[in-house]
This record gives structure tokens, sequence and C-alpha cells, in this order.
């Protein structure tokens, strides 16, 4: 049997590691701003040493905001972008744009030029978030193409891990928090020199007349002695679709790209709104509100650095999650995972909730409580709502229709980031309190689980016609038949909407102990 590996070549290795750095700044981001935030509300008359701008929770709330606003701005403009310019070159001005940002960020010298550097990084954040998964989705070979996705969400996560580490290491550091907000250029400067080497997604250059280019590149991607003539065949069976670019009219006009959209727009707001983003931005001031550290949230003395370190655990926590997403999504499904993932998600967060209620009783265990339910959560976020929601917008949308579509999810994640994140101190300061905003995000996670245990059909192991097909044959309109991947016909199953096999290995998958497991379809 072959192995992921043996499915890759040298350069489907390079072009993962460069194009997922989108994903590593995404999270770094995402996590910085976390131990940044403590140095950067701290009084420069206290705290000298560490040169804060005594920020309030709104003007912290703002900070969070503007990269988030940016970032709708620039998947927005991303999708539009990636179909007239290519999405090689989209992913290269976003490494431009994130460097920049962080060096303004790096030098800021007042609040208003902090909020612009954030502003361009977000930007960039949003331009990778769109078009990292459909460049990912459109290389990979179909049998892959779930483990592929799934890279773009492990260094997401492990961007968030490299975040709590520099944020520790510079917490120390006369204006650290400058350090955490500018050594992003490093990662960009890198993604940035790695895009040089890599080619145009070959789909999109089959697309646009460039069918002999596209043929170079794809074998390129494929791994030696790999016959990539079906692959191309299939192409060509499809090529009147794929030649038209559709408006958004017609877009919302077709039943079974309507669906698709729904999904994954849908998938897109739940994944905020049941919590993610709210733990991952304040992780260390709710560490620190659970009792972790200094007792002065605003003193930066040294035992403020301990809600910093400790998460670097909660960052980890994701990232186990999300291997485990990783090793499971092209052989127990999409389905399965994602579903579990919302179950075990509401539980955490309900435990996380009730620690806040029992530390402001005073009650004995509170932090450990508190503690353990963050780390589980975001074990059981990782598995499924971190990586299922991008997995899905990068192979549920026809050609003619991904760039597009693909945009309109990623701004709605973004918006829903940006209600959620915005929200999230407001919120605790209100008779909901800590414990009742979570309970809030819980009940999300619980009601996300029942719209998809109707609404989301199992992908795994299909071509990306075979997946517009399924929801085609959802919405009653006919479709042109296809010509499938020759290698693929041995693990072809009927083209039908059938959930019953993901629903055992759900049921499996929520057993205390499970005794055996399915290879990969493709291994």
């Amino acid at each position: 049997m072959e192995s992921f590996a043996d499915r890759l070549s040298l350069r489907s290795v390079a072009l993962i590691v460069v194009s997922c750095t989108g994903g590593l700044l995404f999270g770094y981001d995402t996590g910085v701003i976390s131990g940044a935030m403590i140095l950067m509300r701290s009084e420069r008359d206290n705290c000298p040493r560490y040169g804060g701008y005594g920020l309030s929770d709104f003007q912290v709330e703002v900070v969070v905001d503007s990269t988030i606003g940016g970032a709708i701005l620039g998947a927005g403009i991303g999708g539009w972008a990636a179909d007239l310019y290519g999405r090689h070159r989209v992913l290269t001005i976003s490494a431009i744009l994130f460097t920049l940002g962080s060096l303004m960020l790096g030098l800021a010298m007042n609040f208003i030029t902090l909020i612009f550097g954030r502003i361009i990084v977000g930007i960039a954040i949003g331009f990778a978030s769109h078009t990292v998964p459909v460049y990912l989705g459109e290389c990979a070979q179909p049998q892959i193409r779930g483990k592929v996705l799934g890279c773009f969400n492990a260094f997401v996560v492990f961007g968030q891990i490299l975040a709590g580490i520099l944020d520790g290491a510079f917490f120390y550091v006369h204006n650290g928090w400058r350090l955490m907000l500018g050594f992003g250029a490093v990662f960009s400067t890198f993604q940035l020199i790695g895009l040089l080497f890599l080619p145009e997604s070959p789909r999109y250059l089959f697309k646009n007349g460039n069918s002999e280019r596209a043929a170079r590149v794809l074998s390129t991607l494929r791994p030696p002695g790999y016959d990539t003539s079906a692959e191309l065949s299939e192409w060509r069976a499809n090529i009147n679709d794929e030649e038209s670019n559709l408006s958004f009219k017609e877009i919302f006009e077709s039943h079974s790209i309507r669906a698709s959209l729904a999904l994954g727009c849908g998938v897109q707001c739940l994944q905020q709104f049941a919590g993610i983003n709210t733990v991952m931005y304040y992780s260390a001031s709710i560490l620190q509100d659970a009792g972790f550290g200094g007792s002065d949230s605003i003193c930066c003395c040294a035992k403020d650095a301990i809600p910093i370190w400790l998460s670097i655990s909660t960052a980890t926590a994701q990232f186990v999650g999300v291997l485990i997403g990783q090793y499971l999504s092209d052989s127990w499904g999409r389905r399965p995972l994602l579903l579990s993932s919302c179950l075990a998600a509401a539980l955490f967060l309900g435990l996380l909730g009730t620690g806040f209620l029992l530390q402001d009783k005073e009650s004995n265990g509170s932090q450990s409580l508190t503690l353990v339910a963050l780390l589980g959560y975001l074990v059981a976020f990782g598995w499924g709502l971190a990586t299922i929601p991008w997995t899905l917008n990068g192979e549920i949308y026809p050609m003619k229709a991904r760039a597009k579509c693909a945009t309109l999810a990623s701004m709605c994640n973004w918006m829903s980031n940006f209600i959620v994140s915005g929200s999230f101190l407001t919120l605790t300061d209100t008779k909901l309190k800590t414990q009742g905003t979570f309970w809030l995000l819980g009940s999300i996670a619980i009601i996300g689980f029942f719209w998809l245990l109707v609404a989301m059909p199992e992908t795994k192991g299909r071509t990306l016609n075979e997946i517009a097909d399924i929801f085609q044959n959802l919405s009653g309109e006919p479709h042109e038949s296809y010509t499938p991947l020759a290698n693929e016909n041995a693990m072809r199953t009927p083209l039908v909407v059938n959930n019953s096999e993901s629903d055992e290995k759900l049921e499996g998958l929520l057993e205390p102990f499970r005794e055996s497991k399915n290879d990969y379809p493709g291994d």
C-alpha cells in the first residue's frame, strides 16, 4: 500500500510547505496578539520596562477587530483577484503585505499606526485564508486531498504555538511586544522567497487555455511514474463547464451551487460562533481572569508571564486535535469528525463556564477545572471544527464558481470572527459574565450539530467533479456525465448521497474505546 508520503513528489511537498506558510501566518497573528495585549495594556509610567500603551478593553477589541476587518476586505478582494490574476499571484501579494504590515507593527509609534499595521496584516490574512485552500485543493490528488488541505489547518495551529513561544521569550525584553508583532515578517519573507519557485495551479492554467503548461505542471506535482492522462482527460471532459466563470447572480440562481455555498458559509460561521478565536485571541487574558499569574491585570510583573506560557499549552492542545483530524479525515470522513467535534466542544465549553462559576463562588478546584476544560475544548475543536470547514471549502464548489464561493465563505468566517471576538470582553462584563458567555457559545455548537446532521453529505474520496454532482443530486438539477479518473475506479462507490456509513463511524468515534479502525481508502 502506498503511504501519504509515497503519493507526493518533492515539488508537491515544497508547494504544501510554502503555501501553508500562509496558514502559519494566520495562526501566528491569532496567537501573538494574546501575549502582546498584556504588555500593550500596561501603563508606561507603571511598567517602563515593557513600554505599553495602557490600552483599555475597548481599545484592545479595536486592535483585534482591525485585523479581522482587514481580513474581511482581503477575503472579498481575494476571490476576484484569484480568478483574474491566478492563485499564485494572490499568495505572493499576501506575503508582501504581511511583511510590510508586520514591520509597521514592530515600528509603531502610536495607537493609530498600530491600527493601520493590523489592518494591512488582516488584508494579507484574508488573501491567504481564501486562496491557500483553493490552491491546495486544485493541486492535490483526490485520494489525499483531505490530508493536503488539512496541512493548512495544521500550519495555522503550529503558528499559534510559535506565537506562544515567542510571546513568552520576548515578554522579558524591553518593548517586547514590538518583537512579538514584528517577527511575523520573518515567516512571510520565507514564504515570499519560496513562492518564486512554485507554479500556478494546473487546474487554473487548464481552465485559462494553457493546457500544455498545465500538463507539465501537473506531472511535477505527482510522484514518479504517476499517469496523469486520466486526470487530464477528466478536465477535458468538463472543459466547457470550467471555461466560464459564473456571476454572483448565476451562482445564487443555481440550486446546487446555492446548496454547497450554504454548507460552506454555514460551517465557517459555526467555526467562529463555537468560540475558537475568543479563546485564541484572549487565551492569556482568560487564564489571567481564572487566577493564573499576577492579581493586577495591567501590571507587568514576572507573574504575568505565567498565563502567556500556559497559552502555549492551549495552542498545543489544538494542534493535537488537528493532527487527529488530519489522520482520520480521509479514512473516517469529514462528516463524523465534524459532528463529534461539535458535541465534544459544546461539552467542554459547558465545563469551562462551570469553572468560572465556581471561581466566582471561590470554590476549590476552579482553576484546575478551567484549565482542563480549556485544553479539552481545543483538542475537540481541533479534530473537526478547526479542519473540516477549510477542507470542505476547498472541494465542494464547481470550478466555474470556486473562487467566488470560496470568497463568500471566507468573508462569512471573518465577519463571524469580527462579531464574536469584538463582543467577547463586552459580554463578559454583562449579566452573562464569563461563565454565561461560554455557555452561550456551547449552545451554538449544539445547534450546529443538529444542522449538520441534516445538511452535510460525505465528500471523502471523491473527485471535485463528483462532489459537484452530489450537490446537483441533492438539488434535483440535471447534470452532465464526466469521465472519472481511471486509477480511482477501484475505490469508487456509486455516486449516491448516503451518510449511513459516516453515521456508523460517528457512533464509534463517540465511544470511549474503539478497538479497530479502517485503513485509508487510497493507501
